[in-house]
């Protein structure tokens, strides 16, 4: 079964700006196993690399564990 790619004009989620998603991209995708088309601009993308890991996961409140979490305030 061969499928079609066509250039596609997508919205960064974080600058808002449009970005190409080319037909060859997308084959590359498809190969790969992705299924969702890229949310992020190149620009956006490099940024979040950049960002240390720690720096992201720490963002959200952690369920107390063990003890901490049988005890009351």
């Amino acid at each position: 079964m061969s499928t079609s790619f066509q250039d596609k004009t997508l919205v960064c989620i974080d600058c808002f700006a449009e970005f190409e998603f080319t037909a060859d991209q997308q084959r590359e995708f498809a190969e790969r196993g992705f299924t969702r088309e890229p949310r992020r601009c190149r620009s956006c993308r490099e940024k979040r690399k950049d960002v240390k890991p720690a720096e992201t996961a720490r963002g959200g409140h952690r369920a107390p564990r063990g003890d901490a979490a049988q005890r009351g305030p």
